[in-house]
């Protein structure tokens, strides 16, 4: 991928092949940092995640709400998106969560993320699954195992992404505190639309049934800008 890349890595060596995998893009190209578990928000809710997914009756729907490390590393994606929103490493207007392995054989080709069609700066664009159903409660939601929006990819203006990525971290701590109730990020997405600001800071972008569909109109939208 041509465009800069922040990547998290709790393993150095892997960090090390990651940063190999980059060199001849230049050093300007890649940020990837090393960190502890125990410094993330996000992995210090293991203990209460892991209370709610042992309760009695829990719906589980693995990995999503049966593995607590899972869930909270599904929540640090939006802790480092504050992070990397805050410093903004490259002084770029627009951020993209990718998640590992979303690019697969079609893209070894080096290629580029692009901001996609009829994109609304306002907000932050995902892939839209199904209709979201606004009198689900986040109980339903997680014992459904309901969704909205696809969670691996995402794509939007900075002061965008942070407000979103705040708003999903109280969005968490309020399904932890209030409903006990926690799966994977896609449901806290769904919660955010229904109970949040979700409504008002997500741009959908529909398809038939194709998880990764934002993502790859991003890179089609990029490598079309070098042909033309």
């Amino acid at each position: 991928m041509l465009n800069p890349v922040i990547a998290f890595f709790d393993n150095d060596t892997i960090r090390k092949e990651f940063q190999i995998i980059r060199q001849p893009l230049g050093e300007n190209y890649t940020k990837a940092f090393l960190v502890k578990r125990s410094d993330l928000w996000a992995f210090n809710l293991r203990e209460n995640i892991s209370r709610i997914f042992n309760k009695p009756g829990y719906p589980r729907y693995h990995p999503d709400s049966a593995n607590p490390e899972y869930s909270c590393a599904m929540h640090a994606k939006y802790e480092e998106i504050l992070i990397t929103t805050k410093a903004n490493f490259f002084c770029t207007r627009y951020f993209a969560w990718i998640d590992i392995g979303y690019f697969r054989k079609e893209y070894m080709s080096p290629f580029e993320i692009w901001i996609p069609t009829n994109f609304n700066s306002s907000l932050v664009a995902y892939t839209e699954m199904k209709d979201r159903e606004p009198e689900l409660d986040p109980k339903r939601i997680v014992s459904t195992k309901a969704i909205w929006l696809a969670g691996g990819f995402f794509i939007g203006e900075i002061s965008v992404m942070r407000r979103l990525a705040e708003q999903y971290m109280r969005t968490v701590e309020l399904m932890i505190r209030q409903y006990e109730v926690m799966s994977s990020d896609q449901q806290v997405l769904y919660v955010l639309g229904n109970y949040g600001q979700g409504d008002t800071l997500i741009q959908p972008y529909r398809t038939p049934n194709h998880c990764r569909h934002l993502g790859y109109a991003c890179a089609t939208k990029g490598q079309n800008r070098h042909k033309n």
